[in-house]
Order: structure tokens, then sequence, then C-alpha cells
């Protein structure tokens, strides 16, 4: 009896692992699509792919809602391989649609970490006014006296229009700013109507 309870041992372990429901871990997939429809096409380039700002302390925030000096850097959007609108169309605004995500109750300051008191306020370089997120940035207005000039090399009516900007980090509140990194993607888009 012993040697056949031994025997048959492996086989009703087999028998009861095969009767565990399997666990299996699953994970789910997250795409983001974007897209628009315009009257002229073209490719966003910007002079860098990326910006390190610095690392700053709670002091530093001395005022609420403005980039700290130190951390502010600037960086250029240029618009190339573009379309041309359709013949005739000759009114229209050339402009940057800026995305990116922002902190509650703050369009005007990006981050990824929405209930962060800190984020990155973007504006036009050499002006205070600042950015907000789905914010068309205007690069030029058209209309039927004033047509676009085409680019000399490419012949485009608005290669080579550009626009710099310039990022700087600021806290909601002055001088108590809480630790952590931020990190953040700006999305430039390009739209004529």
């Amino acid at each position: 009896m012993r040697k056949s309870f031994y025997t048959l041992a492996p086989a009703a372990l087999l028998m009861m692992a095969a009767m565990v429901p399997a666990q299996a871990a699953g994970s789910n997939g997250i795409i983001t699509i974007s897209g628009n429809v315009s009257k002229a096409t073209c490719d966003v380039v910007m002079s860098t792919p990326a910006l390190n700002i610095g690392n700053f302390v709670a002091t530093d925030f001395s005022t609420a809602k403005t980039p700290v000096a130190g951390s502010k850097n600037d960086f250029k959007v240029e618009l190339n391989n573009c379309s041309d609108p359709a013949a005739g169309d000759t009114t229209g605004i050339a402009s940057l649609i800026v995305t990116a995500p922002t902190l509650t109750l703050h369009d005007d300051m990006f981050n990824t970490e929405s209930t962060s008191d800190v984020g990155i306020m973007l504006s036009k370089k050499g002006e205070t006014t600042y950015i907000s997120n789905k914010e068309a940035v205007k690069l030029a207005e058209f209309d039927a006296s004033a047509t676009p000039t085409p680019d000399p090399a490419t012949g485009a009516k608005f290669d080579k229009l550009s626009q710099e900007f310039t990022v700087g980090l600021a806290s909601v509140v002055a001088n108590t700013a809480k630790s952590g990194s931020i990190v953040t993607p700006i999305t430039f888009q390009f739209d004529y109507n």
C-alpha cells in the first residue's frame, strides 16, 4: 500500500495543479492619437528635442506663478516642408496650437503630475504673458491683399515661419514648492485656417 501511495502522489499533484485557475498578468494599452484638418500642412521642427532647466530649492520660487530666473531657457519652433493652401485661398492665420498636460486649476502651468504645485510656464521670447494649454500662437495672418511670400529656397509660402519661446519653472505658491522632478511634453501643432 505504501508503495502505491508514493507512485500515485506525483499524479495527484499534477491533477491538483491543473485544477488551480491560471493567474495571468494582463496589461492595458493606451495610445494617444492626434491630428488636425487645415488649409495647409507643415512639418514643425524644434531647435532642440529636450531642455534641462536645472535644479532648485523651494526658496528659489520667491514669487508665485513667476518662473525662476535661473530656470529660463529659450528654443525656436520653425515650419518646414509646407504645402500651399488651395489656389485662390489667400486668407487665413498661420499658428501653432500648444498642448500639454497641466496642473489642476492652472491651465498655463505644464506638468504631467496634475496635483503638483510646480510646473513649466511658456511664453513667446521677450514677453511675460504665459501661454495656456490648447492656445493658438499666431505666426502670421494673411488677407487677400497680403498673401504669404514664398520661401526663395523652397517656393512654399509658410516655410521658415518661426517663433522663439522661453520656458521656465514656476510654483503656484511662493517659497514652498514641493520636492520632485518635472518632465512634461509640450506639443506644437501647425494650423492654417
